[in-house]
């Protein structure tokens, strides 16, 4: 299971040159915690309870588990090193395991160099920075677009969206925009308080939403930055997967659940390496949202003439609009 972290107060990024900075820490609100335990909630009763109604192919339930109880030597749990997937992670163990067969309050959320670097490669990698860079300066299609939007970015600095003279309403930034436009309308104005922000209307909110899907999907996409940002996380993942997939006697790692705690690049680098880069293609087109998820399940041949194969399910987090459940909604990507 890969997702991205739940959501968080507002997270200013600027890509300047080669380098990508967060300008300020950004942690996870109470409602980010809901999306995580339901996302634990929904695996739970797909993966583990056996007596929930399964949306999947028969046998798809995990193989091997002992229980539905969490154990250390199953389960692994990791995560970047921001507090924003450490809390996220944390919290969908709640609902994923509740009740364990230890002694811990918690499951553990393991964060180490190696892992880090896989979840956040795009970040440890100058070659995705200069492609990104390239692709900002010189691309048509890009200065294009920045054409085309210049009416939309400059209204939402008039309207007061944008602080006057922010180098957020350039383009390559608009995720700043649409990051606080989208926390204040969907998350209960979760934005900094010395900078307010004007009501949108359904429209004027698409219409931000849109430029920053642009922009950040062919940022991460293989056309831009190549599949060298998805590759380190994909090949940890295959490596677990040719591990189950031997003799017991030569296994050297009996985990059923890996589970990556991530950002919104970690989905859309990871689609990259897996060859779902497509403009054609919604989930690859679009910035993840909050607590949205990519399982990778290893299905168990039905027969040894049969190859084993791995399924992919897109789990795409949803929004209540009137006080509603966060829920999410299933698609199976039989690419």
């Amino acid at each position: 299971v890969v997702h991205r972290h739940g959501a968080r107060t507002h997270l200013r990024k600027s890509y300047e040159g080669d380098d990508l900075t967060e300008d300020n820490p950004a942690t996870l609100l109470s409602q980010g915690e809901q999306q995580m335990r339901k996302l634990g909630e929904v695996i739970r009763e797909k993966y583990i309870d056996t007596l929930s109604e399964n949306p999947f192919p028969p046998n798809t339930y995990i193989d091997g588990m002992s229980s539905g109880v969490y154990d250390p030597v199953q389960v692994g749990v990791f995560s970047s090193n921001t507090q924003r997937t450490i809390a996220s992670a944390t919290a969908a163990m709640q609902t994923l395991f509740p009740t364990r067969n230890t002694d811990a309050s918690i499951v553990p959320v393991q964060v180490d160099i190696h892992r880090t670097h896989a979840i956040r490669a795009y970040t440890h990698c100058a070659g995705v920075a200069r492609k990104q860079t390239s692709w900002i300066s010189s691309d048509s299609d890009y200065k294009n677009r920045v054409s085309t939007t210049a009416d939309v970015r400059n209204a939402a600095q008039n309207a007061g969206i944008v602080p006057a003279g922010d180098e957020a309403v350039k383009m390559e930034n608009w995720f700043n925009v649409y990051d606080r436009s989208l926390l204040f309308h969907s998350f209960n104005g979760n934005v900094a308080s010395n900078q307010p922000m004007s009501e949108l209307n359904a429209t004027g909110q698409e219409s931000m939403k849109n430029i920053a899907d642009w922009v950040e999907s062919r940022k991460f996409s293989s056309k831009v930055a190549g599949t060298l940002s998805g590759d380190p996380l994909l090949k940890q993942i295959m490596h677990a997967f040719r591990n189950v997939d031997t003799d017991d006697a030569a296994r050297t790692d009996p985990s059923r659940i890996l589970w990556y705690s991530g950002h919104y690049p970690t989905l859309l680098s990871l689609l990259s390496s897996l060859g779902l880069s497509n403009d054609e293609k919604w989930y690859s087109t679009e910035i993840p949202q909050f607590s949205t998820a990519l399982v990778l399940q290893l299905e168990q041949a039905a027969s040894a003439a049969q190859p084993t194969g791995v399924r992919l399910i897109y789990l795409k987090a949803t929004i209540p609009t009137n006080g509603g459940d966060y829920g999410y909604e299933f698609h199976d990507l039989k690419e």
